[in-house]
């Protein structure tokens, strides 16, 4: 099995053969811990290419520690896009994962901040009566939920204070930011904490207790991070609280490549 570094080596290779180096690109790579209440359950590593236009993220996740005694989940994705502005527009996006011997995938495809393609395998199953179903207006002005998190602002000031549409191939929400008082401990002075409310808007069911728990009482922050000149802020912390306890996802590393 590739250790971390080695997948971080060749997400990078294949992110300079896909997106040729030339003035202007930065290449990043970075490591996640996910914890769920201060137990470690999974790793996600992730190597971006980043310039003043585009953007290429391809990442990996795997459960690890405690969670890996209870299941097997690994998976891959892949996003790509545009900046236009302070929006963040993808164009494609996949992601590819197996759950015990359950495998998925999910290809999305966006035009303009709109999307235009869409496949699960395998397809969604039915739903029941409360399901709230995804309009055409809601794929509107959205990205999906990779690209999503890389906010493009003027000034660490720009950062919060706006919100983010998402959709994963079935659920539709928003994650409304504002400006935090306080960041948690262990981050570098440049991130830029911020407060997290999650709006869901369709693909869900109305009476799901973990979805109403998250809409009205759940407490969120996230902290984003510089990377180098881009203009582009990055996750490197995020706190998610449950109804059966916070869920945890902070950078262990993040650094430049050449």
């Amino acid at each position: 099995m590739m250790g971390k570094t080695g997948l971080a080596a060749l997400s990078l290779s294949l992110l300079v053969s896909a997106f040729p180096a030339r003035a202007g690109v930065e290449l990043y790579s970075a490591d996640y811990s996910i914890t769920f209440l201060g137990i470690k359950v999974a790793e996600s590593s992730f190597a971006s290419a980043v310039s003043d236009t585009n953007f290429r993220m391809t990442g990996s996740i795997n459960s690890a520690g405690l969670g890996a005694m209870f299941d097997s989940t690994n998976g891959t994705t892949v996003s790509e896009g545009t900046f236009e502005n302070s929006a963040t527009r993808p164009y494609s996006y996949v992601v590819a994962y197996n759950y015990g011997k359950t495998a998925k995938r999910t290809t999305l495809s966006f035009s303009g901040g709109r999307l235009t393609s869409m496949e699960n395998v395998p397809e969604l199953p039915p739903r029941r009566p409360d399901w709230v179903k995804v309009s055409d207006a809601d794929l509107q002005n959205v990205a999906d939920p990779i690209s999503a998190t890389l906010v493009r602002a003027a000034s660490p000031a720009k950062v919060c204070g706006r919100t983010i549409s998402f959709f994963d191939g079935e659920f539709r929400a928003d994650i409304v930011l504002t400006p935090a008082q306080s960041k948690p401990s262990g981050l570098a002075k440049d991130t830029v904490a911020c407060d997290a409310k999650l709006v869901p808007v369709s693909g869900y069911h109305a009476n799901n207790a973990s979805v109403k728990y998250l809409r009205s009482k759940s407490r969120m922050q996230i902290a984003f991070a510089p990377l180098g000149k881009t203009g582009v802020y990055a996750p490197v912390y995020a706190s998610v609280g449950t109804q059966f306890g916070p869920v945890t996802i902070r950078a262990e590393r993040i650094s430049a490549s050449q």
